[in-house]
This record gives structure tokens, C-alpha cells and sequence, in this order.
């Protein structure tokens, strides 16, 4: 704990006449969810139950918030479940090797070069292979592990008005390769080029087939696919809670949240990267109800709300296929419009004696599609940007806790402090990560 040893509780002490309502008020300030992922405008799990409690005036309170997340699986826009590397297992053809890309012949003569690849299909053409034939599958392998920090400080402004702020930070690191499987007929072919003496259409054969993808990105101008590992800023997240309502039974608050784009956006020369954020600024709102003294020692919670992501302007590669999005055009100033997300949550909490705690969630998350435009490319080549860009998912939280207040109370326990683990679990999606995440979290008052 030397990490908090900065920390005084000398405002908070064991007289403090909010003591006799702590099991109420001491409890989660900010409804924070994770933003850290594969594609940083991904839906994420929830990290713990909604609560409408704030803090008393005077009164602050510092959390930590670990997670862990490890990236293997994935829901695609059917719903069904694939590996992270589905997208890199495709059957080629000899024309998809034919197929020079744009820049390939920007580098080369542009005449010769297409002089090649005619000499080279009609080659093929009148020694009976059938361009269209599958000479073999692109294979490739990858995992992603994700950590994320995140240090959450709140201020009970008044007894009504609660302010927060929290700071995440993404350590993460990924494995990726790539490989090609061939078929008999392709190697056929390159022997047959061989034979004939044509070194150099064998030696282009023999290059785009020891790993087409690899030859491909970067004839596109990206960088290699390669393992990385990393820490990166997030997004940082502004947050205040009111309390409008306070009864015996039912408890009402409304939360504003302002997220601003600290973390580093994607690499577009990168296939594969982990941002810190999306790099623009969202706001959010959210309607927290809680209901208690239904049942002894439990408390029902239900919030539902929406999150606002405004449009920006960034640097883009620009599909020039549909299937595809991989591409060398870039419009350095595309137009964007993320999705607007909406959720509903829902939980129950179960508290006995002795500080433990018991929790069980399920909610529910949608993304509207994404939206591009911009003035270098035909409009169609940025709406093909926006494919598979709507997300769907339905999740399952469980938890347990334990806090230290009622010790604090009975002088028992020198300080009042929580600890959390909670788990959530994708039960369903459409192209969001199917992986569940773990948070651990630590709690101090004072």
C-alpha cells in the first residue's frame, strides 16, 4: 500500500456524523466503463453494478480499479462467435496473386509491369491452369492481453453533488502471425516457370506466396506485423452525480459524464493496434435508481442511459475495396462520426453482517454505426468504412466485496476501506470481443 501513503484521514474520523449512514453513502461514486480495446470505439463490459448513492459534503474518496481482460475471441455481425484472426484466413487464387496493387506499380514501370503480369496470365491461361482456381488459404494467429489502471478521485461537493474524475491507463501487449498454406497447383505452376527459365515471374510466384499477407501490408505502406507491448495514456473521464431523490425505499440520481480525448489514437499505418482512445470528446448521461428495504440486506439497482460522441476530423486509409480495408489511400482529413451508445443495467446486491457483499448484473449495450465522408475518394469508398460498425451486447456481472466500515464504526479497524472483484461475462454480441473481464478494486475514504 505505499503507493497510498500520501493519503490522510484526519477529516474522517471515527465521530464523523455520517458514520451511522456509511453502509448507504460510502459506495460507488462513478459508473466508469473500461475504454480500452482492440478498436477503441468497442463496446466493453460493464466493470460493476450501477449505484445512485453520492458522497456527504466534505467527504472524499480515492479508488483503484485494476482489469484484465485477454483478447482471443470475437461476436461478428451475424452474431456468431469467431477467433481475433478470422479476418486473416482467406482462399487466394492465382488471380489474387496477378492482382498488383496500385502502388506495386508506382514503384516499378507502370507499362512494364502490366506487360509482366499479361505475359504472366496468359502463361497460365495456355498451360490450362484456371485463374480462378484456390492455390491456397492465408492463415494467421493472434492474442491480445489488455491491463488498465485506473485511479478514480471524487468530492462530495454537497450533500446532493458528487464530482469525479478518473484516469485510466492501458498497459497491453499482443502476439500476431501469419502464414500461407499452398496448394499443390501453385507450386506446380512456379516449377513450371522455373523449367522455362522465366526467373522472374517464378521469383514473383515464389515471393507473394511465402506469405501473401506480409507482401501485401507492405505494399499498402504499413508496418510489419509484429508482437508490442505497451503503456498508453486513456481517455480521461469527468463525472458528476446528483441526488435527486432520497426515500426509505427508492433513490434517484442523475450522472453526467465528459470523456476527453487524452488517450493516443490508432496507428492507420498499423493492422493491428491497441489506442489509448478515439481521440475525440463524448458526453454521457445516465438515470440511476436504487431501491432498498425490499428485502433485508439487499439492494435492487437499475440505470439506464446514453453516450454522446461528437464528430471529428482525422487521418484515415480510405478502402478502395469493399471486402477489404486494407489500402495505402489516405484522406488526411475524413470526416468521422462514431455511433451513439445506449445501455440499460441492471443488479441486485445482497449485504450481511460482517462487511461481505454479493452482487449479480446483466446488461445490455448498442452502438450505432459509424459514419464517414470526406472530399478525396468517391463517397461510397467511406461508407465502406462504416461496414460492421453497428455493435450489440448483453453481458452477466458477478461480484463480492468487502469493506472495513463497520469495523471503522466499532474501533475495530484503524480506517474504512473496500475491496471489489467483480466479472463480466458476454453471454451474446454482434462484432464486439467475446472475452470476459476481470476488475479488482480498492477502495479508501477520507
Amino acid at each position: 500500500m505505499k503507493n497510498f501513503k500520501f493519503i490522510k484521514f484526519a477529516k474522517f474520523s471515527r465521530d464523523c456524523k455520517y458514520c451511522k449512514h456509511c453502509k448507504y453513502y460510502l459506495s460507488l461514486l462513478l459508473t466508469f466503463i473500461f475504454c480500452s480495446q482492440v478498436i477503441a470505439t468497442d463496446l466493453k463490459p460493464p466493470i460493476d453494478l450501477p449505484s445512485a448513492q453520492v458522497l456527504p459534503k466534505g467527504v472524499r474518496n480515492f479508488r483503484y480499479k485494476g482489469l484484465n481482460v485477454n483478447g482471443n475471441e470475437k461476436f461478428n455481425n451475424q452474431g456468431e462467435q469467431r477467433i481475433l484472426a478470422d479476418p486473416f484466413f482467406k482462399e487466394l487464387t492465382f488471380r489474387d496473386l496477378l492482382d498488383t496493387s496500385k502502388e506495386e506499380i508506382d514503384r516499378k514501370d507502370p507499362i512494364n509491369d502490366e506487360i509482366d503480369k499479361a505475359m504472366l496470365r496468359g502463361y497460365l491461361e495456355s498451360n490450362g491452369y484456371n485463374l480462378d482456381d484456390n492455390v491456397g488459404t492465408t492463415t494467421g494467429a493472434v492474442s491480445v492481453a489488455a491491463y488498465g489502471h485506473v485511479p478514480i478521485f471524487a468530492y462530495g461537493l454537497t450533500d446532493a453533488l458528487t464530482l469525479a474524475v478518473a484516469v485510466p491507463v492501458v498497459k497491453y501487449k499482443f502476439n500476431v502471425a501469419t502464414g500461407f498454406a499452398k496448394k499443390n497447383n501453385i507450386q506446380n505452376a512456379t516449377d513450371s516457370l522455373a523449367a522455362e527459365g522465366k526467373t522472374y515471374q517464378q521469383g514473383e510466384f515464389v515471393k507473394k506466396m511465402s506469405n501473401p499477407i506480409s507482401v501485401k501490408l507492405a505494399s499498402f505502406g504499413y508496418s510489419p506485423l509484429e508482437a508490442e507491448e505497451r503503456t498508453k495514456l486513456g481517455d480521461i473521464n469527468l463525472a458528476a452525480k446528483y441526488l435527486v431523490n432520497k426515500s426509505d425505499i427508492w433513490m434517484f440520481s442523475i450522472q453526467g459524464t465528459l470523456t476527453l480525448p487524452t488517450g493516443s489514437k490508432a496507428d492507420i499505418n498499423k493492422v493491428i493496434d491497441i489506442p489509448g482512445g478515439d481521440g475525440q470528446f463524448d458526453i454521457g448521461m445516465t438515470l440511476l435508481n436504487e431501491f432498498s428495504n425490499l428485502v433485508p440486506s439487499t439492494t435492487f439497482t437499475i440505470a439506464i442511459g446514453n453516450t454522446i460522441q461528437f464528430n471529428d476530423k482525422l487521418e484515415k486509409r480510405i478502402p478502395y475495396r469493399q471486402d477489404s480495408k486494407l489500402t495505402a489511400d489516405i484522406d488526411r482529413r475524413t470526416s468521422r462520426d462514431l455511433g451513439d451508445i445506449y445501455f440499460a443495467q441492471t443488479g441486485i446486491k445482497y449485504a450481511p453482517a460482517m462487511g461481505f457483499n454479493f452482487n449479480l448484473g446483466h446488461a445490455f449495450q448498442y452502438k450505432e454505426a459509424d459514419q464517414y465522408s470526406g472530399a478525396v475518394f468517391p463517397a461510397y469508398r467511406y461508407n465502406w468504412l462504416a461496414i460492421e460498425t453497428e455493435q450489440r451486447m448483453q453481458t452477466v456481472q458477478v461480484g463480492a466485496g468487502y469493506s472495513t466500515l463497520e469495523l471503522f464504526k466499532n474501533k475495530k479497524f484503524p480506517v474504512p476501506l473496500e475491496f471489489n472483484l467483480n466479472h463480466s461475462m458476454v453471454i451474446a454480441g454482434k462484432n464486439v470481443n467475446k472475452d470476459p473481464l476481470t476488475t479488482v478494486e480498492f477502495v479508501m475514504y477520507f
